[in-house]
């Protein structure tokens, strides 16, 4: 037996949260509703009814999640899983242990746990694009049933190595950015990057959700004071 692994979605922890009443449409649907305002807080209303969402700034709210289904491998030998995966999960569930609160089920995703560390992968051999690593072991909680983790690994940048930077940043300036672990905390975090630029760096900022629109063109990383 072997479950099927599908794409993975974001967490919507940076990003405008359409949240459900009690009388929301089926689960399935819940996962429409984490785009910025403006696109789905409007479809989902003029499709659902407005009364069903509300837009909600400052309100952590995360998509229902459900175990995957189980294939027998003999049958549907496929297995597909998403090759860029978010860690946003890990940071949520960290937060939440920090203020010694239980985090909410659905806030808990495992591949974002697991993908939130570094591990130790041999690199691509060659030409290859990627290396893969693999492991089986029973599963803890089924011990008839095996659990495989698959690796893959790109080839390691020299990020020592001098070139210039090409940076755009797309930042959500949203209300529900506002508490301090967020958009204070990435204006500190980008301060300490303007500090490590150099004349051939370029950066440019958008914003969205808040506001929007092209806040800085793209700058000279020498221009410090003005991309501060």
């Amino acid at each position: 037996m072997t479950s099927r692994l599908g794409p993975f979605g974001l967490c919507g922890l940076l990003g405008w949260l359409v949240s459900c009443s009690q009388e929301s449409p089926p689960d399935r649907l819940r996962h429409e509703a984490r785009a910025p305002a403006g696109y789905a807080g409007e479809q989902l209303a003029a499709k659902y009814g407005r009364a069903m969402y509300r837009l909600e700034s400052n309100t952590d709210s995360f998509a229902a999640r459900r175990d995957n289904d189980f294939y027998r491998a003999v049958d549907d030998p496929l297995s597909t899983f998403s090759i860029d995966v978010d860690t946003a999960s890990y940071s949520v569930v960290r937060r939440f242990l920090n203020e010694g609160r239980r985090p909410p089920a659905d806030a808990v995703r495992v591949e974002e746990l697991i993908n939130y560390f570094p591990y130790e992968y041999s690199e691509p051999a060659g030409d290859m694009p990627f290396s893969i690593s693999t492991e089986t072991a029973s599963a803890p909680w089924q011990p008839q049933h095996r659990l495989l983790r698959i690796g893959l690994r790109a080839p390691a940048l020299d990020v020592l190595e001098p070139r210039p930077d090409n940076l755009v940043f797309l930042i959500d300036v949203s209300g529900s950015m506002q508490p301090p672990d967020r958009l204070p905390l990435l204006i500190r975090s980008m301060q300490l990057l303007v500090e490590r630029l150099d004349r051939d760096d370029v950066v440019s900022i958008v914003v969205y959700a808040g506001s929007s629109g092209v806040v800085l063109p793209p700058t000279s990383g020498e221009r410090k004071a003005e991309i501060a």
